[in-house]
């Protein structure tokens, strides 16, 4: 996507484009875990095969996305495992992964509680504890991680000489949302703030 913009303003604009961009659109990542009855930190249960960083792991490095896009921020999936849990299992909460894979295995039935979060941002481990225990939450029978809910998985731009416009070639690369969808949300964006800001300086 090639851009011309006012050399004085260009640079500015393009870096409000690329830091609005990251965090334009809405995105599912799994932010606590618990299973069975004692589950810490490093074990998941005597009744599971994989430990507790493992199941982690395999569960965070899957791409989720929603059914429903005004889904709430905090979607909770609660499951009685008997052998084998999968990805996609996780569609009777309304998330969906286009990979199809095992995420934990079982000797036995093993309650397993995962709580995703809906939301574009940056969390630490505190402001998801916090979030969670907002919502009722008691997180002392979670294994709660940081997340980061950023759509857009790389932004590059390389500037295109010219004399007379700032002229740069953007490319925006996404697994979990469409390029259209990050662009239209970060216009509506900075449209909304903008028109804010204008208000604030006719009321000064």
């Amino acid at each position: 996507m090639r851009i011309e913009l006012n050399k004085q303003y260009g640079p500015a604009l393009v870096n409000l484009l690329r830091q609005v961009s990251m965090t334009a659109c809405k995105v599912l990542r799994p932010i606590a875990f618990s299973t069975g009855t004692h589950s810490n930190v490093l074990d998941t249960s005597d009744s599971a095969i994989e430990d507790m960083t493992t199941f982690i792991d395999n569960v965070t490095s899957a791409n989720y996305y929603v059914t429903n896009q005004e889904s709430s921020e905090l979607i909770r999936f609660d499951a009685t495992v008997a052998r084998t849990l999968d990805t996609s299992q996780f569609q009777s909460e309304g998330i969906l992964c286009k990979e199809n894979k095992v995420v934990l295995n079982t000797f036995t039935d093993l309650k397993v509680s995962i709580i995703f979060r809906y939301s574009n941002n940056r969390y630490t481990v505190k402001e998801n504890v916090l979030f969670l225990q907002k919502q009722g939450i008691n997180t002392d029978e979670y294994i709660v991680i940081p997340s980061r809910h950023c759509a857009v998985d790389s932004f590059t731009q390389s500037e295109i000489e010219s004399e007379e416009n700032y002229v740069v070639d953007i490319d925006i690369k996404s697994d979990v949302c469409s390029i259209e969808q990050i662009l239209d949300q970060t216009m509506k964006t900075i449209s909304e703030q903008v028109e804010k800001l204008g208000q604030k300086i006719k009321e000064s």
